[in-house]
């Protein structure tokens, strides 16, 4: 019941705020997700291994 809740309640908020191409507004879950996508592109650059 505990997993259900999170999922009802938590994951798919979370995941809609993800995917949705044209969100009503900006929210700081898409944010960290777009910060953490820079921190990773810098460092695959960095190490040389961008493709």
């Amino acid at each position: 019941m505990l997993i259900t809740h999170l999922q009802t309640r938590i994951l798919q908020p979370g995941l809609a705020q993800l995917t949705d191409p044209d969100p009503p507004s900006s929210s700081a879950l898409r944010t960290a997700a777009r910060d953490y996508e820079r921190a990773l592109d810098k460092l695959t650059q960095d190490a040389e291994l961008a493709a």
